[in-house]
This record gives C-alpha cells, sequence and structure tokens, in this order.
C-alpha cells in the first residue's frame, strides 16, 4: 500500500555460485497475496495490478546485463492481478529469461525488488521469494499455455495493422522455458495509451550481444481500462512483432468471454471469487499471475547474422487495426524483450 510500496534488497549468488550448488536451471518467483485478517471479508474488494520491479548492480560495483540492468534503473520482473476479495492465492511465474538482467557470471549482484499496486487501494500483504532450481523438463501446461497463445497464421493484416504479408508469421520455437537463465536481455517495446497513435514510433535496431548463441522474445502484455469498445480490458487485442519482415505474433482470445477465467482455475485463477471475476481479460485473468509469451527468434536475429543489426517493428492491433476509439483509449501494459542465451 502507498506510493512506495514494500522494497526488500538482497544479494544473489553468481552463476557459478549456482552451477557449484546444481541450482542454475531456472529463476521462479514464489509469490503469495494475504490479507489483513483471516477472512475473506478483510480483503480488498476490487482488482488490481500487482507489480514487482527489480534493479541490480555487481556487488562489485559494476553494471547487470547491459542496457536496462546494467544502468540500475528499475525494470518489471513480475505481474500479477488481485483476486476480487479473496484472501488465498498462491504462484510460481518462471522469470529465467530475464536471469540476464538479475545474475553475473563471476560476481554477486545487489538487487532492489519493489512489490507495488495503486497506492490508492485498499493493502494487500505479499510474500515473494526468488527460488533457483534445478533444470526441468517443461510441464504439460507450459507447453500447452504456449501454443495456445500463439494466434495462426494470417490473422489481423489489414491496413494499418502489420502489412499485406500474413503469410509470413510464424509460430513459437517450443522450448524456450526449458533453455535456462538467460545471460543478457535487449528491451523493446513499453505499452501505452491504446489509441490512434499507439503504433508510432515503434521500431528499435538489435544486435546479438558476441557469442550469443539462442535468443527468444519475451513479452509481458495486459489491457486495462475501458474504451467505447471495451479496450483494454475487454476487448481482444493482437500483437505483432516483426524480426527482419517476419512476424511473431500472439492473440488475447479469452477478452470478454463471459467464462473465459473460469476455464483457467487449473492455471492457477481463483475459483469463486466476488465480482466479475468469470469474464476473461485482455492477455490476464483475475487472481492469477501474469503469464509471459515466448517464442523463440534464435534463426530471425542470431543464426546467420554474423553480429549484424537486426530491425525489429511492433504493432498492437484491436480487429486487425490500430486502435480509433471514440472514447478516452484504454492502456496497454507491455515489457517486451529479446532475452540472449
Amino acid at each position: 500500500k502507498g506510493k512506495e510500496g514494500v522494497l526488500v534488497n538482497v544479494t544473489l549468488p553468481s552463476r557459478a555460485e549456482l552451477a557449484q550448488a546444481g541450482s542454475v536451471g531456472r529463476i521462479v518467483l514464489d509469490m503469495a497475496l494475504g490479507c489483513e485478517g483471516p477472512l475473506d471479508e478483510t480483503c480488498a474488494v476490487w482488482d488490481r495490478v500487482v507489480t514487482l520491479a527489480a534493479c541490480c548492480s555487481r556487488q562489485d560495483g559494476g553494471g547487470v546485463g547491459g542496457g536496462v540492468g546494467g544502468n540500475c534503473s528499475e525494470f518489471e520482473l513480475g505481474r500479477w492481478i488481485t483476486p476480487f476479495r479473496r484472501g488465498v492465492g498462491r504462484w510460481l511465474t518462471d522469470v529465467s529469461p530475464l536471469g540476464g538482467l538479475l545474475l553475473q557470471p563471476d560476481a554477486q549482484s545487489r538487487c532492489s525488488l519493489r512489490m507495488t499496486t495503486d497506492w490508492w487501494a485498499s493493502a494487500w500483504y505479499p510474500s515473494l521469494s526468488l527460488r533457483f532450481e534445478a533444470a526441468a523438463s517443461p510441464s504439460a501446461e507450459q507447453r500447452a499455455q504456449d501454443g495456445r497463445k500463439v494466434s495462426p497464421a494470417g490473422a489481423g493484416a489489414g491496413a494499418g495493422s502489420a502489412g499485406a504479408d500474413p503469410s509470413s508469421r510464424r509460430e513459437a520455437e517450443a522450448g524456450v522455458e526449458s533453455w535456462g537463465p538467460s545471460a543478457s536481455a535487449t528491451l523493446l517495446f513499453r505499452g501505452g495509451k491504446f489509441g490512434p497513435d499507439y503504433n508510432n514510433n515503434r521500431t528499435v535496431r538489435i544486435s546479438p550481444p558476441p557469442g550469443a548463441t539462442r535468443a527468444a522474445l519475451y513479452a509481458v502484455i495486459t489491457g486495462h481500462g475501458s474504451d467505447n469498445n471495451g479496450c483494454g480490458e475487454f476487448c481482444p487485442t493482437e500483437h505483432v512483432f516483426r524480426f527482419a519482415g517476419t512476424n511473431v505474433s500472439v492473440a488475447y482470445a479469452d477478452a470478454g468471454d463471459f467464462w473465459g477465467s473460469t476455464f483457467t482455475v487449473a492455471e492457477g485463477t481463483i475459483p469463486s471469487q466476488h465480482g466479475t471475476w468469470q469474464f476473461g481479460r485482455d492477455g490476464w485473468f483475475d487472481g492469477n499471475k501474469v503469464r509471459a509469451f515466448t517464442a523463440g527468434v534464435t534463426d530471425l536475429v542470431v543464426a546467420g547474422g554474423g553480429g549484424a543489426p537486426v530491425e525489429v517493428r511492433y504493432w498492437g492491433l484491436y480487429k486487425g487495426q490500430t486502435p480509433h476509439p471514440t472514447t478516452s483509449p484504454g492502456v496497454i501494459i507491455m515489457w517486451s524483450w529479446v532475452a540472449w542465451w
């Protein structure tokens, strides 16, 4: 509660120390929410976004990961949505693709972790553990999530959208979640007001770091607010990332579905909440963690590139077009990266 949220300073082991302990397989956030008292009636009534921001530097004074992590600006490490007045909920979030912003190969890292929600809202009482685990095979649920989140070839290409060649779309490379913590990560795009200017100035050029052999897109995207189209909370949106002419995209078709959230109870959504919890939302569900969209892009940014810069473009679309609401636009909250191994 409050503008400062909850702040904790921690020292993280080096990759070498984790490897020696056999715990360098993946990095997991273990987060739970509690209320002021033991009964649900003491819990906050409304659903809110909860964010975990991190800022890391070398214990010996240097930067971590370069770019955003290197100058110790805060970046989002995790995102959750609180339930409607339920005092239960515990979620595991694999954040291994952001490992390059947390860990150093040969030195410990000094990190500040800050958890916040809307400062004016009723308080939640979070607990968080940062877990370093041995390598594990991707679960069936993880594989199903990756497959469900990738939009089919040919979706959403039209005037003002991602271009006239829908056949260039591709599905995500499987198994990214088994690659372990990344070596570094490059920030691509953030979100913003989901209106007619949303897709302006959405081009960057990136280069693979020396020694990189794998790369993946890692994007955490949620829609909030409500314009005349129900965007961004209740409208299905599509998000297209074009790497050197090839599109990688994700579409959130559950938004606005009356029973959309009920189908995700087995994936962590808290059941039997108050309010309108059962509706599907744009990239999120009440009382659950926000899952990242991941897609292997090695062949697009590393393989055969010789370290040459690659152009990356991004579009956020509603019904295949740049949004043009007639009322105040909603908001897309997004952190998108290319993670390097």
